[in-house]
C-alpha cells in the first residue's frame, strides 16, 4: 500500500485550490460573450472599470449592469454551472440555505439558483427578489419545473417571485407596499403568504395572475399555461417582516452595497438573520492583483465588480457578524449575521 504523508496531501489541497481559483477567474473572464450595441448599455463598452476595492457606483454603470443581466439571463445557468461545481459553490449554497426558516426574503435571486436548496418545509413563505425581470423569468421556470417534480409535497409553502431593488426595500412611511417609492400598482398586498406575481410552488400548473391589495383573490390560469410573471412594479417591504434574508453573489453588482445590507437589515425580524455569499477581494495581493486589473472588463461582460472588500462592506453596514469564513484564497466570502443592535432595539421599541 502507497503511504502518502501529510504534508503531501496539504501540498496536494493547495495546489487543487491554486488551480480551481487560477480557472475560476479564467472562465469568469472569458465566458460570457462580450456586449454588443445592441445590448442597451448605451455603446459605452470602452469605459475603463475602478479598480479600487469598491468598484464603482456611478448611475450610468449601474445601468449598464442592469442591461448586462437582462442580456445574459438567458444563458447565465449553463455558463456558471461547471464553475460552481468546480469551486465547490453549490455545497457552500446548499449549507447556507439550510440555514434559512421562517418567512424567507431572497434579494438579487437572479435565475433561482439557491431554489434546489431551500429545505422548503421548515419555510412559511419564500419571496424571491431582482431588479431585472428577465433573470426573474428564469427563476419562475424553475419554480413551475419545481411544482410539477414535487407535486403536494411543496404545497405547504408560498414561493413568490417579485420585482424589488435591494438598496429600497423598505417602504416609505405612509406608502404601499405593494409598490416602491408609493407609486400605484397592480400587485397584491403585503404578505409574504399571498402568492402575487408568480406561480405558487405549490400550485400544480396554474399560476397567480396580478392584483391590487384590495382584490387579493386571483383567477387562475389555464394549466399548463405559460409561467411568466407580470413584474409590472417594484415591490417594498414592511420593516421587520422578514425572519431571514439572503443574497448570494448580489453585493459585487449593488452600486451601494452598504446601503443595500442596511436594507436588508431593516426589513429583517429582531434576532432574524442575514445569511450570505459572496465573492471579492482575497487575502494574496497576487490574487488581488489580477481583480484589480480585470474588474472593469469583467463588469462590463457579468454587470458586477469582483473585486470589493465584502468584509469591510459589512462591518460599515453595521451588521453583527455571527460567523464568517472565507474561501478560495480570500475571494469567497461566507457570512451569517444579524441586524445592528440598534435596529433590534428600535424594533422591540415599535412593537
Amino acid at each position: 500500500m502507497v503511504q502518502v504523508s501529510g504534508k503531501t496531501i496539504i501540498k496536494g489541497v493547495g495546489l487543487y485550490f491554486a488551480a480551481a481559483v487560477s480557472g475560476y477567474l479564467y472562465l469568469r473572464s472569458s465566458k460570457a460573450p462580450a456586449p454588443t450595441p445592441g445590448c442597451g448599455c448605451g455603446g459605452r463598452h470602452d469605459r475603463s472599470g475602478s479598480a479600487e476595492a469598491g468598484g464603482s457606483s456611478t448611475e450610468e454603470e449601474g445601468a449598464d449592469g442592469q442591461a448586462t443581466f437582462d442580456r445574459i439571463a438567458d444563458f447565465y445557468d449553463s455558463c456558471i454551472n461547471t464553475d460552481e461545481v468546480f469551486m465547490g459553490i453549490k455545497l457552500m449554497r446548499r449549507w447556507l440555505m439550510r440555514q434559512a426558516e421562517g418567512d424567507v426574503l431572497e434579494v438579487s435571486a437572479g435565475t433561482g439558483r439557491n431554489l434546489p436548496y431551500y429545505d422548503l418545509p421548515r419555510l412559511r413563505s419564500l419571496t424571491l427578489t431582482d431588479t431585472s425581470r428577465h433573470m426573474l423569468v428564469n427563476a419562475a421556470d424553475k419554480l413551475e419545473a419545481m411544482a410539477a417534480k414535487q407535486g403536494p409535497a411543496a404545497a405547504a409553502t408560498p414561493v413568490r417571485v417579485e420585482l424589488a431593488d435591494a438598496q429600497h426595500l423598505v417602504a416609505k412611511p405612509g406608502a404601499s407596499s405593494g409598490s416602491s417609492g408609493g407609486r400605484g400598482g397592480d400587485d397584491a398586498s403585503s404578505s409574504s403568504r399571498v402568492s402575487s406575481s408568480a406561480n405558487d410552488v405549490a400550485g400544480s400548473a396554474a399560476s397567480s395572475s396580478s392584483s391590487s391589495s384590495s382584490t387579493p383573490a386571483a383567477e387562475p390560469q389555464t394549466a399548463g399555461a405559460p409561467h411568466r410573471p407580470p413584474l409590472r412594479e417594484p415591490r417594498t417591504f414592511p420593516p421587520h417582516s422578514f425572519d431571514v434574508v439572503v443574497d448570494t453573489f448580489g453585493l459585487c453588482s449593488q452600486q451601494d452595497p452598504v446601503t443595500a445590507l442596511k436594507e436588508m437589515a431593516r426589513v429583517c425580524k429582531p434576532g432574524g438573520r442575514i445569511l450570505l455569499l459572496q465573492h471579492g477581494k482575497g487575502t494574496w495581493g497576487f490574487i488581488n492583483n489580477v481583480l484589480d486589473n480585470g474588474a472593469g472588463e469583467h463588469f462590463r461582460k457579468w454587470g458586477c465588480w469582483w473585486n470589493r472588500d465584502i468584509e469591510r462592506i459589512v462591518k460599515q453596514a453595521g451588521l453583527e457578524v455571527e460567523s464568517l469564513s472565507r474561501w478560495h484564497f480570500g475571494t469567497t466570502y461566507l457570512c451569517v449575521a444579524r441586524p445592528p443592535a440598534a435596529a433590534r432595539s428600535d424594533a422591540v421599541g415599535a412593537a
